[in-house]
């Protein structure tokens, strides 16, 4: 499996990566079919103490569960950035996205404000961040 594969199904760091094109290299090399080293991968990615124990996947497995022991959770600023707000009559989903925004922890402050053309509507907003 490529990288990208990997990526594309939740594998990010790169230790769990180098296992998982090692594991999937010894497997092909074994004999296992592609359509099997594939299930086989997504079965770890989704519950990898289950292939502790495996003896051709169990590296891809202990850097999978490492890898989500140490996956970071952002949480929420205690009060959002500040936001500045121009213009009446806006969309609400472009309210909530603003609003959703203020509350990340790389919130700086941030602006809406409706263009020449037309009132904000998702993604017609600055967000500034750190």
């Amino acid at each position: 499996m490529k990288t990208k594969e990997l990526m594309m199904l939740g594998v990010t760091q790169e230790a769990a990566i180098k296992a998982a094109h090692s594991c999937v290299g010894n497997a092909l090399a074994s004999g296992m079919k592609q359509n099997e080293v594939k299930l086989k991968v997504k079965s770890i990615i989704a519950d990898p103490n289950t292939y502790i124990a495996d003896t051709t996947f169990s590296e891809f497995a202990n850097a999978m569960i490492i890898a989500n022991q140490s996956a970071k959770a952002y949480v929420y600023r205690d009060e959002p950035a500040p936001l500045n707000q121009w213009g009446i009559d806006l969309e609400e989903s472009a309210l909530t996205q603003i609003h959703n925004a203020c509350k990340l922890p790389v919130s700086v402050a941030a602006a809406l404000m409706p263009d020449d053309m037309a009132f904000p509507s998702e993604a017609y907003w600055l967000q500034i961040m750190r």
